[in-house]
């Protein structure tokens, strides 16, 4: 069992995300604490940067340091091979943001199929 501070949620393409200068964000999971997601884009561990949430039409600006960063693979794009980046993020105005995030999470949950 993982030892977390909060609770991961998997995005399953409910959820858009961006990150400032950066391109083709794909959600993986996001949490209170945090948020994982792919990029085609390079980002340096331990730097800052400001990672913005789109839900439903409400957008929210969070301040975030990259904890992980690792190539994953590529992609062909037309007749080019982009990389693939795993990018962890590590929420740092949470206190700010709080509960703008619990709700997306709340709807993210409530949004779960269960299969009987």
């Amino acid at each position: 069992m993982e030892k977390r501070r909060f609770q991961r949620f998997n995005v399953n393409g409910r959820l858009r995300g961006e990150v400032v200068l950066s391109s083709d964000v794909e959600l993986q999971d996001i949490s209170l604490g945090g948020v994982k997601f792919m990029t085609t884009k390079r980002m340096n561990p331990n730097s800052k940067c400001t990672f913005t949430l789109n839900f439903k039409g409400k957008r929210i600006a969070i301040n975030a340091t990259v904890v992980r960063s690792m190539l994953k693979g590529t992609k062909k794009v037309d007749n080019d091979y982009l990389p693939i980046y795993e990018v962890a993020l590590e929420f740092t105005n949470i206190e700010d943001i709080k509960d703008d995030l619990e709700t997306i999470i709340q709807e993210l949950v409530s949004e779960k199929i269960t299969i009987q």
